[in-house]
């Protein structure tokens, strides 16, 4: 029997705001600085972001984060400023998460069984010519 789960849609624009986020609290980096961080495997601010709110999806329910939750793990990822984490997730919540909404699908999860059943036997090839 399939299980529902929730999948949270965020704005089709939500790169662009967490863009215009990092400039507008002067996080946002140069391409010297995102080619150090690419080489030495660091996250990048924007990277950093993403993977809150990858996160925050992932528990299911974007209603109930907290921006207090939210400051605590931009603080210690970012290391910037508390008033600037604090403004930041403010406006992560209002232009992000606010906006976002979830969808139940069905979860496709099949047995072993179910999936051997679904195989279908090689059969002849009518494009290829015989070997003689």
């Amino acid at each position: 029997m399939p299980e529902e789960q929730k999948k949270i849609i965020f704005p089709e624009n939500t790169s662009i705001i967490i863009s215009d986020l990092l400039k507008k609290y002067g996080l946002e980096e140069d391409d010297e600085t995102l080619l150090d961080k690419y080489e030495s495997g660091e996250r990048t601010n924007g990277e950093i972001i993403s993977g809150l709110l990858r996160g925050i999806a992932d528990k299911g329910n974007i209603h109930d984060v907290s921006i207090q939750e939210m400051e605590l793990i931009l603080a210690e990822k970012l290391g910037t400023s508390i008033e600037k984490i604090k403004g930041l997730a403010k406006d992560i919540k209002e232009q992000i998460l606010d906006l976002a909404t979830t969808k139940k699908v069905a979860s496709e999860e099949k047995t072993a069984e179910e999936s051997k059943e679904n195989i279908t036997p090689p059969g002849k090839d009518i494009y290829r010519e015989p070997i003689d």
